[in-house]
């Protein structure tokens, strides 16, 4: 971690930081539509927790992330929900990193209890979970929304539409008024090293005899609770970084990376004395 170079703040703040702050505002976006959670919750309610070879299978829990989950969500932020699968007694699962592929799993069920449905469709040679049979396992589920209506708290009359992406499963709600979408991701419940991960499926090059069941480790839950807890300046930093990325056309560098730096800024001993000056150019200089 290069933090050496990160000044302490003094009680004034700097002309640069104060322009900071005034960009930064301007940035900000609105808090959620009202209506998201009207569509959310009808998705998880009506179409994904009334499939019931889903639950049968596993119990399903969804988390909100993202940039609006951390509350650095600008004009044109999409919503994000993690639908969580925890199959039983997911502590079995043997979690195997990848060797040609950091930060990448293979998911091990040979110590599990499974019904019929997961040996048969979902694993590989009865042991490694298949990334694109989770995939499609929740692309027939919310397929079933698409063409679906719902109205929201204002009486907006939606229309919902479904589109399969690479790693996600959008809804997008019309109404005359309003269009938001929803990235829904599917992600398997883990234990691994002492604690709670979630493996999202993600394909990633390497090997083509291992490629089908690679899953990105991944610790959503934790990273927004300690996100949330770090202050605004960590927030108004990272807003602005994106900012930046976004500026200099380096679609490259995505939100999920910049989390990865904050976070590893909030470990420093000295965090609470970084000024938004601080924390900008210290990840900007030094990271970036």
């Amino acid at each position: 971690m290069h933090t050496q170079s990160l000044r302490v703040k003094t009680n004034m703040s700097s002309t640069f930081e104060q322009h900071l702050e005034q960009i930064v505002a301007d940035l900000y976006g609105y808090t959620n539509h009202c209506d998201f959670a009207v569509v959310r919750d009808f998705i998880l309610d009506k179409i994904v927790e009334q499939n019931n070879l889903l639950t049968t299978t596993c119990k399903v829990e969804s988390v909100n992330f993202g940039s609006r989950a951390l509350g650095i969500q600008n004009y044109d932020s999409d919503y994000d929900v993690l639908i969580l699968l925890e199959f039983p007694s997911y502590e079995d699962i043997i979690v195997r990193p990848d060797q040609h592929r950091p930060g990448m799993v293979h998911l091990d069920f040979k110590n599990m209890s499974f019904n019929s449905f997961t040996e048969d469709t979902l694993l590989y040679n009865r042991w490694y979970l298949k990334r694109e049979e989770v995939q499609t396992l929740m692309q027939c589920i919310l397929m079933n929304a698409h063409g679906r209506t719902l109205t929201g708290r204002h009486y907006d009359n939606y229309t919902l539409l479904y589109h399969r992406k690479p790693n996600c499963h959008t809804i997008t709600a019309e109404s005359k008024r309003h269009v938001f979408s929803i990235d829904f991701v599917p992600a398997i419940k883990i234990h691994f090293d002492g604690c709670d991960w979630e493996g999202v499926p993600k394909f990633s090059p390497g090997p083509k005899r291992s490629n089908g069941c690679t899953f990105m480790m991944s610790a959503i839950k934790s990273e927004i609770h300690f996100f949330n807890k770090s202050g605004q300046n960590i927030k108004d930093a990272l807003l602005l970084l994106r900012a930046l990325c976004q500026a200099k056309d380096l679609p490259k560098i995505r939100n999920y990376h910049l989390v990865s730096l904050a976070l590893n800024l909030v470990a420093s001993e000295d965090f609470e004395d970084y000024s938004l000056e601080d924390i900008f150019l210290g990840v900007r200089i030094n990271r970036l």
